[in-house]
């Protein structure tokens, strides 16, 4: 009888660590489906007037329903790993997570209208909130580096996003970032 109980904590041991390697995997997959929803685009693609735009982005086209489809929960996990691009061109990779903000009625009438949070798999301090309405997807960074953003490009070209920091924003300051007290 002792000698079974070394064998069954042996076969124990495996399968963990077969399902810790199976799990691995999985999160591995889908790191690298999240890079494949990013295709970089030149520059001169973006038609937006030049004044509209920010000073220095890199520009990707976005498979949304792709995206759309890495961060949506299902019945095996209710966080997704998924990448997102820099400013300046590298990739970091988030876990994300939906977030009610709507009320469950008006959630129900606008199915398309999500909201997403996400932490920085290699640094906790850094966060990022995420949201996708029937037209677009748009992201706002908050990192130890500073903040950025991906915004929609306009213009008749869907799915065009340009990825900036937040000095380099085309967007007019609010009062309150001016620094008046």
């Amino acid at each position: 009888m002792t000698q079974k109980k070394p064998l069954f904590k042996i076969a124990f041991l495996i399968f963990l660590l077969c399902v810790n390697v199976s799990c691995k995997v999985k999160d591995t997959k889908k790191v690298k489906e999240g890079k494949s929803v990013w295709a970089a685009i030149s520059l001169n693609d973006i038609k937006q007037s030049k004044d509209s735009l920010p000073k220095k982005f890199m520009a990707y086209k976005l498979d949304e329903e792709g995206l759309r489809k890495l961060v949506a929960p299902d019945s095996t996990r209710l966080k997704a790993a998924v990448d997102f691009p820099m400013p300046d061109g590298s990739f970091v990779t988030y876990s994300i997570i939906e977030v009610q903000v709507m009320s469950p009625a008006l959630a129900a009438k606008y199915p398309k209208f999500k909201t997403y949070e996400g932490v920085d798999l290699s640094n906790s301090a850094n966060r990022v909130r995420i949201d996708f309405n029937n037209k677009n997807f748009h992201a706002y960074f908050m990192t130890l580096n500073g903040e950025y953003f991906i915004a929609p490009v306009d213009g008749d070209e869907k799915n065009y996003y340009m990825v900036f920091n937040k000095e380099d924003s085309p967007f007019p300051k609010l009062p309150f970032e001016e620094g008046n007290r």
